[in-house]
């Protein structure tokens, strides 16, 4: 399957409606006796994938999303919001000042990122402070809490992921190596220069795949067991 396969809004018209429609579900987020309204403790479990060309990243991110019933959000999607002041003021609309505050000092609390990633990380934690997500491509395991989510990194050899492409693209195989080279060097430079960090740290990650080796639906059925550990392990967390 094609990494095309992922769900991407770039519709302007839909993130509006998008953003109309969480301005008016405005929770108010309660937390109980001795329980403080940190960003920990306000973020709720998420699932946050990342991968390389053609290793499957999207595919598990979309049967992920399918198999919770949670909103799947690229880095497409994000960027789109963080690029316009206007979106991320009204989705600041969505929360209550508790919640705001919480968002404040995770961001405050992030460091070696640019302007850029700041605007990211202020859409990801305001997103994840209201819904259960997927977070695909977009540097999730460098904003959000660890606690609450699922980090997970689609690997693959070079020779696979090419041949995917060559016969998806129906592109000569050179070709393919070429494409898979500069998307993995993009996605690699773009958390570098937003977040400050390396994409291939396997300490970002609970879970480290490799699609040439395992199936996707192994891979999502892992990452569910994951997130369920995680949930019997934590803390309880505040809630809408």
């Amino acid at each position: 399957m094609s990494e095309q396969t992922a769900m991407i809004v770039s519709d302007g018209q839909l993130i509006d409606r998008f953003l109309v429609q969480l301005v008016r579900q405005r929770p108010v987020v309660k937390c109980n006796d001795g329980q403080a309204f940190t960003i920990e403790n306000l973020t709720h479990s998420y699932v946050g994938i990342s991968g390389q060309a053609e290793a499957g990243a999207a595919d598990v991110a979309a049967e992920v999303s399918r198999t919770l019933n949670w909103p799947l959000f690229t880095r497409q999607q994000l960027e789109l919001i963080a690029l316009n002041d206007d979106d991320r003021a009204r989705l600041r609309e969505c929360l209550d000042k508790p919640t705001a505050r919480a968002v404040a000092d995770g961001l405050a609390k992030l460091e070696g990122v640019n302007a850029h990633g700041r605007a990211m990380a202020e859409v990801m934690l305001c997103l994840a402070t209201r819904y259960e997500v997927v977070l695909l491509n977009c540097g999730a395991t460098l904003v959000l809490p660890r606690s609450p989510g699922v980090d997970v990194r689609l690997i693959a050899s070079e020779s696979l992921r090419a041949g995917r492409l060559a016969e998806i693209g129906d592109i000569d195989l050179t070709l393919a190596y070429e494409q898979v080279h500069w998307i993995d060097t993009e996605r690699r430079e773009f958390i570098q220069m937003q977040f400050g960090a390396d994409v291939d740290t396997l300490d970002h990650y609970d879970l480290v795949a490799d699609s040439e080796r395992v199936a996707v639906s192994q891979i999502v059925q892992q990452v569910i067991h994951a997130l369920e550990a995680k949930r019997t392990y934590s803390p309880h967390r505040c809630t809408a």
